[in-house]
């Protein structure tokens, strides 16, 4: 079995459990999992099972909630068809939170002083 059949027969699964799950965990981790194929195959981003499940994910709210994170809306995004430069801006734009999300936190009063116990 090739490689390209390898990753698209997983993006296949993953894209169906991620529909199928919209909204739980499940649905969620399988969405990370096709992140991770797209950062080792950026074909994949073309897949047509790939590029369906990420243009119906991207909704109003997560760009209010970029706002609200501070995270950028700004870009351009091209493509054969508006549909090709929707698709991409999506995948930009769930990129950037997936990013925003995965950085490490330091929670409000926990905050770690540094050496010698003094505030800075």
């Amino acid at each position: 079995m090739t490689t390209t059949n390898k990753w698209k027969r997983k993006a296949d699964a993953l894209a169906r459990l991620a529909e199928d799950q919209r909204g739980k965990p499940e649905g969620e981790l399988a969405r990370q999992k096709l992140q991770e194929i797209i950062a080792n195959h950026p074909e994949a981003r073309e897949y047509q099972p790939v590029k369906d499940l990420f243009a119906r994910d991207l909704e109003l709210k997560d760009v209010g909630a970029m706002h609200k994170m501070g995270i950028s809306t700004e870009g351009s995004w091209g493509g054969r068809t508006l549909a090709d430069a929707l698709a991409a801006m999506s995948w930009d734009y769930k990129a950037r939170i997936a990013g925003y999300q995965s950085r490490p936190r330091i929670e409000g009063a926990a905050k770690q002083l540094p050496e010698g116990g003094e505030s800075v």
